[in-house]
């Protein structure tokens, strides 16, 4: 399997849980998969920057807290 099928398919994906998350009537599934979106997202900055496993583990960790935080 090349590369763009790989991408299609996971944006597929993505893409039809990100409109779930606006059909279904609770803010917490759509709080629950953009913490995980951007738990994700930090990880994979700091793993580009090629940086230590315990400063990715706690910058990971500080965006999940700044998020639940801000969304309560």
């Amino acid at each position: 399997m090349n590369n763009f099928i790989k991408r299609t398919l996971s944006a597929a994906v993505f893409g039809t849980i990100v409109l779930s998350t606006f059909l279904v009537d609770t803010p917490y599934y759509f709080a629950l998969v953009f913490m995980l979106l951007t738990a994700i997202s930090v990880f994979e900055y700091y793993r580009l920057g090629q940086s230590s496993i315990k400063s990715t583990s706690v910058a990971v960790a500080a965006s999940i807290l700044l998020y639940t935080t801000l969304f309560f």
